[in-house]
């Protein structure tokens, strides 16, 4: 659970929504849909660099990390390299919804360990080593 005043729940809970609608609908557009997830991270930062806790911060470095991972591989696709590795079907979908469901455990105070793990999941299918996991069955997209 991550302690925060409730002026900083707020905005927080309320970014993370705004990025979650705009990611799903957007989630065709790969380019897009990352674009609006890495929202989640600048509106963690900013609450971060107000009440800075290590809960806040892990975070952070989640959504932070998984945002790279997942520009990493648009980037070697844009530029044709490790065309084997590709986006794993409904990439965008499961992470806006995702985003949404850290989103309300955040208002509830409750623990987002488990979405924490889950976004890393969804972040390292786009890894090649992850789609092969992906393709194989071993990691699944969550619903």
């Amino acid at each position: 659970m991550i302690t925060l005043a409730k002026p900083l729940r707020v905005y927080l809970v309320g970014e993370l929504r705004n990025a979650a609608t705009l990611m799903e609908q957007h989630a065709a557009t790969p380019t897009n849909s990352v674009f609006y997830f890495s929202a989640c991270y600048g509106a963690t930062q900013r609450v971060l660099n107000i009440e800075f806790s290590e809960k806040l911060g892990l975070l952070h470095f989640v959504l932070q990390h998984a945002y790279q991972e997942i520009m990493a591989r648009i980037a070697a696709l844009r530029q044709g390299q490790e065309q084997g590795a590709q986006l794993p079907d409904g990439l965008f979908l499961a992470l806006a919804k995702l985003v949404a469901q850290l989103a309300d455990k955040l208002e509830a105070r409750q623990d987002i360990i488990s979405i924490l793990e889950t976004i890393v999941t969804v972040a390292y299918s786009t890894t090649g080593n992850g789609f092969y996991l992906y393709t194989v069955g071993r990691l699944k997209m969550p619903q």
